[in-house]
């Protein structure tokens, strides 16, 4: 499948939090944590256990309501998933029929060269696809800085490679840094943070 159709496909819009998100295999949808108003100062917005629906809209038509089961501040990495069925049945439905019908995106399970360049795609709020590359400056960091046109509003959009995975979230975008570029996204790498039930049915679930 074409990368853009896919991306135009996977990616999907938080309407009411001004942000983006995108769905991964095994019936996930990733976006950054920011987009959730969680209030880093405070400690308040989002409370896990919570229901706590979250009005997604998709490019197929199909609109539902997810719910945060991860959240990690520091990362700016959140993962939603689907309410429960007997409390929001429509939700479920329309989640579950949206998954069946688009080609979720597989999660990048290998890590580019430290400081070397590679080219890559990310999905615009606005309904396009924009060519930007990366570079991994430390492994242990587990971050990737991104230079392209990527402006506010793209938040917790997806960046893939050219082989069409998953390799990060767009995190922030702000002016260019002399040393790097414009800082889009940190390396979603979500194997290191994600709880074993989540990383199994992402990374695990060919």
């Amino acid at each position: 499948m074409d990368t853009t159709i896919q991306l135009s496909q996977c990616a999907v819009k938080l309407p009411e939090l001004e942000g983006q998100g995108v769905l991964v295999k095994g019936g996930f949808v990733l976006t950054a944590s920011h987009c959730l108003n969680w209030g880093r100062e405070t400690g308040t917005g989002v409370v896990l256990g919570d229901h706590c629906p979250i009005e997604i809209v998709c490019a197929t038509g199909h609109k539902f309501r997810l719910g945060p089961i991860f959240l990690d501040a520091v990362s700016d990495l959140a993962v939603l998933g689907p309410l429960d069925n007997q409390v929001f049945p429509s939700d479920c439905e329309s989640f579950e029929e949206f998954c069946q019908q688009v080609t979720a995106l597989d999660i990048c399970k290998v890590f580019p060269a430290e400081r070397k360049e590679i080219p890559l795609k990310a999905w615009s709020h606005e309904g396009f696809e924009i060519d930007c590359s990366g570079t991994l400056w430390n492994t242990n960091a587990a971050r990737i800085w991104v230079k392209g046109p990527i402006r506010a509003g793209t938040s917790g959009g997806p960046i893939v490679t050219m082989d069409k995975e998953l390799i990060a979230i767009v995190s922030m975008a702000g002016s260019p840094n002399p040393e790097i570029g414009i800082v889009a996204g940190r390396q979603p790498v979500v194997w290191r943070i994600l709880p074993a039930f989540i990383r199994e049915q992402i990374l695990l679930d060919e």
